[in-house]
Parts: structure tokens; sequence; C-alpha cells
């Protein structure tokens, strides 16, 4: 009939837990139904709660204490030899019963109901009695309706079948979300934090108590938290996780509150979170302090965590390129490249050979991410370049950001400087860390035991990293992964949409591709498409895109729920001083600290890991126009639109409701639509 086994949440049980509970939860888990989730109680808010709840298809519910008396302490019960007269004449009082009782009480309380009502199960299963001590036991409680099971009857096949006999008086969805919240309140979401269309698809009886982490997000969180030292030993790898996903399905989430379950059980743990940008690091921060203002977490984007121990001077990308093109000026046999091809290739030699790059090992490199392909004579001219490149650098004294990590990495290697004893590192929007990146996280995990867990979404990357963590973890990260594929931030329309463009510009990849099915997208609230607005210039776009932000705030939409995507970096300054000119304080630059009754703005490359309920992406022609240029060589043209269909793609999965997209020009609205498209703006698709 059932297959495979129950589920348990945490999976592997910690060794905290006590070993008359630890048989109980294996035999829970062997239990030969997928369709039982079973939690262990972590008991972080302080208040002691019954051991194990079970859950079966969402409709039966038992709350189980864990008793570990024997039968010669039952048979002393029994016969009243550690009772006083007084107790023995209000009947027996066990732990147990009162731990659930206290439990039903402050779900009842949540819910403004009477404990009779809820038909929850209450079972007491006590693995060193036997069933005829247990049985007598029964007898003499003052309430008959526990179920108590000794250690005849805790076996797998005895549970399923008292389960599945008592799930026949189905439960309310209602009770069932508040039985969970109450029993794991570290699952709970803030209701702040929903998607509003998530919110009003829920009927008139919804409560807080609805938004919980699904089974799967959970696990994320729990899965290898608190491993027992066998289960340690047995790893593959050093503490590694990856959790990937599609757009929307709670990667963060599931992050943030794995990182504050890590320090509610270790108050002296030294956490550290790294993220790519700003607005992410800003926001999540910020989030994360109002969620639980007692846990200390260091949040760090890469840069910010390096400049804690290196100081440097950033190059500004005005002058990267100016001494691009100087070099190859100077250099004929170059002029057969662009500029920003010769700096995203200069990237990719930092990134992954360092800034001393071994030249043989260069030129007979498979060069993962780039589309281009190089003889080896053009190679050896990108090497020259690179090496008067680092020696311009030196001149000037300044440091190419591509260059601050592999010198971060050069002195961790020789010790010059010491990081702290971290106990667990957490990296968000892993899709974006280079190879050299992970070589240097790699550095800072020196405590026993030290946790790495990462989520991404290689869809989303498009900073020519993709899947880097492979190429620096390898084997170990295999079989260290988790897939979640059930989104949650975006209407069916929004994600249709985003699909649709994706697919019909990039078909082939050769990386992992996280796109939400057809099926998935139909189960989710509907809303609006897209709206697109066509606009005559830069000036009309900016005039048009802040009078639609006017209205809305008009019309009672809060700040934070706007969210501005630049597409263009070089208006986005003049768009923020005209914003400032129009709604004087109401916008701020991601980049800032994090404001949460302001208008966020940011630039396309920034804005992965955030959402907001409205989002409008400026100058999409601009980003499609680099794709005309007649200088490309085939492979940088197809390299260009995989990165540029993963930045839109990123961009419109950010709205919760709803997009509003300016363009100026007919073939670029055919464009983002999956239409025909004109010459020199073919997607990659074969």
């Amino acid at each position: 009939m059932f297959d495979a086994m129950a589920k348990m949440l945490p999976s592997d049980v910690p060794d905290r837990v006590p070993k008359h509970v630890a048989r109980v939860c294996s035999a829970f888990r062997r239990i030969k139904c997928d369709d039982i989730e079973c939690r262990l109680s972590y008991s972080l808010d302080g208040k002691q709660r019954p051991e194990l709840l079970v859950i079966y298809k969402s409709v039966f519910a038992a709350i189980v204490a864990v008793s570990d008396s024997t039968d010669s302490q039952i048979e002393e019960m029994v016969h009243g030899s550690l009772f006083d007269e007084s107790t023995i004449s209000e009947g027996l009082k066990l732990r147990e019963c009162h731990l659930i009782e206290q439990y039903l009480d402050s779900v009842c309380e949540s819910m403004g109901m009477n404990a009779q009502n809820l038909g929850v199960e209450k079972w007491i299963v006590i693995p060193s009695a036997s069933q005829v001590m247990v049985d007598r036991l029964a007898e003499m409680l003052p309430d008959h309706s526990y179920l108590l099971i000794g250690k005849d009857n805790y076996h797998p096949e005895a549970l399923l079948q008292v389960i599945v006999k008592s799930a026949e008086n189905p439960l309310d969805r209602i009770v069932v979300n508040s039985l969970k919240s109450n029993f794991s309140p570290e699952a709970s979401i803030p209701h702040d934090w929903i998607p509003q269309s998530r919110i009003r698809i829920r009927d008139n009886k919804a409560t807080q108590t609805d938004f919980l982490l699904d089974y799967n997000q959970e696990l994320a969180v729990k899965r290898d938290l608190e491993l027992s030292s066998e289960a340690e030993s047995g790893l593959n790898a050093q503490g590694l996780r990856l959790v990937t996903g599609v757009a929307g399905c709670g990667k963060t989430l599931v992050l943030v509150f794995r990182a504050r379950l890590a320090a509610r059980l270790n108050k002296d743990a030294k956490i550290l979170i790294l993220t790519h940008n700003k607005p992410l690091c800003s926001e999540w921060n910020h989030r994360m302090k109002s969620l639980d203002p007692a846990i200390t977490v260091e949040w760090r984007t890469f840069y910010q965590w390096v400049r804690a121990f290196m100081l440097y001077e950033p190059l500004f990308d005005s002058e990267r390129f100016r001494i691009i093109r100087e070099l190859r000026a100077a250099n004929p046999d170059a002029r057969g490249f662009t500029d920003d091809f010769i700096s995203a290739e200069f990237g990719w030699i930092t990134d992954n050979m360092g800034l001393n790059p071994d030249p043989e090992r260069y030129l007979n490199a498979v060069r993962y991410g780039r589309k281009r392909a190089l003889s080896r004579s053009n190679r050896e001219v990108v090497l020259r370049l690179f090496y008067q490149y680092y020696s311009k650098l030196k001149e000037v004294r300044k440091q190419d950001w591509e260059q601050i990590p592999a010198l971060f990495l050069e002195k961790l290697k020789k010790g010059t400087i010491r990081l702290p004893s971290y106990d667990a590192i957490f990296i968000d929007e892993a899709q974006y860390f280079a190879p050299v990146w992970f070589e240097c996280v790699k550095m800072a995990m020196t405590a026993p035991h030290c946790q790495l867990f990462m989520v991404a979404d290689p869809t989303q990357g498009f900073l020519r990293q993709g899947q880097s963590w492979l190429r620096v973890l390898g084997q170990e990260i295999r079989g260290r992964s988790q897939r979640l594929m059930k989104p949650y931030r975006n209407t069916g329309s929004i994600l249709e949409f985003a699909k649709r463009f994706y697919l019909s510009r990039v078909a082939q990849d050769d990386e992992e591709i996280n796109l939400p099915s057809e099926d998935i997208i139909r189960t989710m609230p509907v809303g609006s498409p897209p709206r697109m607005i066509q606009v005559s210039t830069f000036q009309d776009e900016k005039n048009r895109i802040i009078n639609e932000v006017c209205s809305l705030l008009e019309n009672g939409v809060p700040a934070s729920n706007i969210l501005i995507i630049h597409c263009y970096p070089g208006q986005n300054k003049s768009f923020e001083d005209m914003m400032e000119q129009k709604l004087p304080g109401m916008a701020k630059n991601g980049k800032d600290r994090f404001e949460p009754n302001k208008i966020r703005m940011v630039t396309l490359n920034s804005c992965g890991g955030i959402e907001a309920r409205i989002v409008f992406i400026l100058e999409a022609d601009y980003l499609f126009s680099l794709e005309r240029d007649f200088r490309l060589e085939e492979g940088e043209r197809e390299e260009l639109i995989l990165k540029n269909t993963r930045r839109i793609f990123v961009a419109l999965t950010r709205a919760t409701e709803k997009v509003v997209i300016t363009y100026k020009n007919d073939d670029v609205r055919r464009l983002l639509v999956g239409g025909d498209l004109q010459s020199g703006m073919c997607p990659i698709k074969q």
C-alpha cells in the first residue's frame, strides 16, 4: 500500500535528544507512508512542549509525549507508593499529560476555541514499559481521552494502523496549521513578509498561522543542522549543504530561518552571512533583526567582509575601460576585441586563476561561462594585455574589483590575515559568487565541524559564475543539495511571462535551469500580466514613471511596496535626482541603509534576492541595443543574450503582484513578449 517512509523534521535526530525519545522518533521515521509528517520540538522560546507532532495527509494530528518510565516505576505509580493521599484522590497526574494539555491550551488560546473541539489525538508513548503495565496505568488516569502506547505497540506497522484509523474524522485546515505554528514557531513566517497575492487567496478564516514554511523549506532549514557525532563523521563533506530552486521559492527565507535556528541552538556560535549586493544585505539584515532581536549574526556583502580585514582602493569602471582602451590601441593584435570582452575576460582569468596565472594553464583552459571561442594566438594576446593591465594598476596603486578577492586569498594563504573561527557560514545568491570567492570562504572554515550553507538559482546567474561552487568544492557538494520547485512570490501571470521570455531566447543552456512547470504556474494566483508602456525618450520615460509612482502613493500604496530597477546604470543618478525633486525623502538608493518605509531604487545587477509588490523596470532598450553591436563575435553575442535574458528574468520575478516595463522601440516589446525578433536581436535558441 505504501512505499516511501514518513517525513521527519529534522531528518537526523540530534545528539541532545534523550535516547528514549530518539527510539520513538526512529519508529515513526520507519513508517512506510510519506503522507505522514513528524516534527520534533525544539522549544527554543523557553516553553516546554510534548516531544512530537504527527500530521497525516493534513487532516489528522496527534500530539505525542514520550515517557522514560519503566515497568517497575509504573508499578509504583499504580500502587500509589509515590503519591500522598490527596494526590491519589484526584487521580494520577503525569508530567506528559500536563505538557500535552499546556500545549493544547496555547493552541486554543491562539484560535479562540475550546480544547474539546480541536479533535486532536493525545498520545503518550512509553518505549521502556510493557503494554500490560501501560494499560494498567491508562485505567488509573482521570482523563481517558489519552492513548498510551508501550514498547509492544510502538513499532511502525502498529503506529500506521492507529493513524489511518483515526484519520476517518478529518480536522479543519486552520486547526492543523495552528498546531504546526504553535509547535514549531521557528517555521512561522511573519505576516508582513507574505506577498499580498498569497494572502488574498486565503478564505476569510485565514490567520497568521496559515503562513508557515512548507515541508521542503522546513526540511532545508533543519537538515544536518544538529548532526549526531556518528552522522557527522560519515559526511562526505565538511558540513556542506546547497539549496537551489526557482525564483520566489523562498531560498533566502530558508537561509534566514536556518541561521536564526543555528544561533538559537548555540548562543555562543559565530555566524557569518555573505551576500553579493548591498540592497539584499541591508534589507534582510533589517528583517532578521526584527524577526529575532536577541540573536547576533554578522551580515556582510563579500566585499564588505574583505574590507573588514584588508584595506583596498578600488578602480572605477571609467578608469578601468580607459586603461583597456589605451592598451588595445597600443596592441594592434587586440583591435579585434571589444572593451567589454577584454574586461570580462580579465575578470574570468582573475576569478579562476588568480593574479599570476600560469600561461599554459590559461592557454589550455576550458573557459566556463565564456561563449566566444579563442584560438591559442588570441589567448596569447589577451594574456599579454592582462599582464600589462595589472602592471599599470600597480603604477597607480589601485586595485581592480576582480583583483581584490585574489589579493585577499593570497594574504589568507600566507597567514598575514587571520580570520575569526566561524561556526557556520551562510551564502545567499551563491550563483553570483566567483570561484576565488569560494576559495576565500573555504579558508575561513577553520572551526571544527564548521558548516557552509548556500542557496542559489543558476537560472539567475549572470555575472560569469553560474555553478562556480562546483569548480571549487567539486565532489564534496554532490549528494548534499536540495531543490525547491514551488514558487510563492509571484502571480501565475508574471511567472508565465518571465518563463516565456526566457525560453524564447535561451532554449538550450549548458547549466542547470530552474523554471517552474506549467502545472505549478496554474496553481498560483492569476494576477495581471506585466504592463508595458511605450515612451519616446529617456526624459519621457522618467516623467512617466514618476507620475505612475505618484498616482500609486496618492491611492494609498505604501512606498515600501514599490521597487524601481534601472537597466541603464548611466541614467540612475539623474532619475534619483528627479525623484528627490518630486518626492523629497520618499525614495532611497538600495545601496544605502535599508529604510522600511521608502521607495527602493536599484540597478539590474543588484536586484537579486529582493522583492516588492510593484516593480518598475526602466530602460530595457539599452540592454537589447548592446546585442546589436556589429563588432560582437557570434560567441560574444550569444553570451550577452544569455546574460541579458537572465537579468530581465531576475527583474521580472522581483514582483509579487505587478510589473511595469517601459520601452521605446516596438522590436523591444516583441522581444519581451517572446515574439518574432528583428535581425541582430535573435535569441540563442536553435
